[in-house]
């Protein structure tokens, strides 16, 4: 085994292109040696392949779908186009700290089990202070935590790429909650998760529209997830982690209505009606 393992970093964006410029420029400051990144845009016509041939990156690859086909599509596209042996993923929102694939690149190559995920914290970043904003600290098996309510960000995550072939990759079926659903079918494979006890990730404040907050699409993305999911938790681990994970969806989506709100983005109707 190679010393430093390839480690491809999946990108997709859409219709943002100062937010993936910002994602390019960021993983490029990654300490880990061996880094690919796949950008994938999902049907947009941004100008980014224009500033990635600019820049002359050799470790960086440009993909383009004709039309948008969605983020689970984006990121099946990038992981297919990938030569990693370890596959990482980044939100065009995110940003990482530098040393955030190192830090995990260590604790999977000295513990050499392949079927486990390494996730690492989430923090609050501004000039002045990082500070941890997770609750996750758990590791061993995943059904535990994910069947239990538990959720993972995607841009904290580093997994070997036979765990993602082992489950086929994100639905492109879904409308939303696709992370979500990969943790689930993860967990369901027997997969172990660990953590590196830092924190290496946040989101940047930006205006542009999320995922969360496309609503039509969202509420189906839930209702598509309770649908496939329900179940199989019940089954499994009874109907109060089951409560406790659409009681976390209720709140979150909730929550994020009435922001909508309240900066002007939904009128009183609208937000009654979600």
């Amino acid at each position: 085994m190679h010393k430093y393992p390839i480690v491809s970093v999946v990108l997709p964006t859409y219709n943002r292109y100062s937010l993936a410029i910002g994602a390019i420029n960021n993983i490029k400051k990654q300490d880990y040696p061996n880094i690919e990144i796949i950008v994938v845009e999902d049907g947009s016509s941004t100008k980014i392949d224009e500033y990635i041939n600019n820049i002359n990156c050799n470790n960086l690859k440009y993909l383009k779908h004709n039309s948008n086909r969605g983020l689970s599509a984006s990121r099946n596209t990038g992981i297919a186009a990938s030569s990693g042996e370890y596959i990482a993923f980044m939100d065009d929102d995110d940003r990482w700290h530098n040393n955030k694939i190192s830090l995990q690149m260590k604790k999977l190559l000295i513990d050499k089990n392949r079927n486990k995920l390494i996730y690492c914290l989430n923090c609050h970043q501004n000039q002045k202070f990082n500070t941890s904003s997770s609750q996750l600290y758990y590791k061993g098996k995943m059904s535990k935590y994910i069947y239990d309510g538990g959720l993972l960000p995607s841009s904290s995550m580093i997994m070997h790429r036979k765990l993602i072939n082992l489950v086929g990759g994100f639905s492109e079926n879904f409308r939303s909650c696709i992370d979500h659903d990969m943790w689930m079918n993860l967990a369901k494979k027997g997969i172990y998760m660990d953590y590196v006890n830092k924190p290496l990730v946040y989101s940047i404040d930006s205006k542009q529209k999320r995922m969360i907050n496309d609503y039509p699409n969202r509420l189906m993305g839930i209702h598509q997830f309770f649908t496939k999911w329900k179940n199989d938790v019940t089954d499994c681990f009874g109907i109060k982690s089951w409560l406790n994970i659409e009681t976390k969806y209720h709140i979150q989506t909730s929550y994020s209505i009435v922001k909508s709100y309240r900066d002007g983005n939904l009128s009183i109707t609208e937000s009654l009606f979600y």
